[in-house]
């Protein structure tokens, strides 16, 4: 499954809200956060809430399509 980085942006942004950024920080390295941060960083501030919303859906659709098909 291929995602675009809004799609990305999207799935990163959900589990950094759900796991908690500390929780995160200790479990990912900070070469990767500290070069993650900026590109998501400017992906968020360029990118309006209906392409979050249609990034978001395009995103679950992709994960059921990929389940179905997995579990057919």
């Amino acid at each position: 499954m291929k995602l675009t980085k809004q799609e990305q942006a999207v799935v990163i942004g959900t589990f950094l809200k759900m796991i908690g950024a500390e929780n995160v920080s200790e479990k990912i390295s900070p070469e990767k956060l500290d070069l993650m941060i900026p590109i998501f960083d400017e992906l968020e501030d360029n990118t309006t809430p209906r392409q979050k919303r249609e990034a978001s859906m395009s995103l679950l659709e992709k994960f059921i399509d990929d389940f179905l098909m997995t579990n057919a």
